[in-house]
């Protein structure tokens, strides 16, 4: 048999079917440690898909507090507006009495500015 060309490594020129160390078949130490890493990763996965059910179940019930609250907020500004409409139109009626007011003061004003005897006389 001819051997291969070592090319300066140590493996004394043989292919790695022929080495010593390769092993092709698995230890049972080497199977187990693999199934139990296998059932730990299984359960983390399990862990992460409970964390996340949790964090959307979470997600909906602030997504359904978030529209009751915006609901809430529209009625109390739709009332606020009815508010605001309402105190509008007493303001435009109060400016209207005092201004009725004004002009009855501003001729009482003026009558009184002619001397008592030209008010007497008519």
């Amino acid at each position: 048999m001819t051997s291969a060309p070592s090319y300066g490594c140590r493996t004394g020129g043989r292919t790695p079917s022929e080495r010593p160390n390769n092993r092709t078949v698995r230890t049972l130490f080497e199977r187990v440690s693999d199934a139990l890493l296998l059932k730990a990763l299984e359960a983390y996965v399990q862990t992460l898909k409970e964390q996340l059910a949790t964090a959307e179940a979470r997600a909906e019930k602030q997504a359904a507090e978030s529209a009751a609250e915006r609901a809430a907020f529209a009625a109390k500004e739709a009332a606020l507006a009815g508010d605001l409409a309402t105190e509008r139109a007493r303001t435009g009626k109060a400016i209207e009495a005092f201004a009725s007011l004004a002009e009855r003061l501003d001729a009482l004003a003026t009558e009184r500015s002619r001397p008592w005897w030209r008010r007497l006389v008519g």
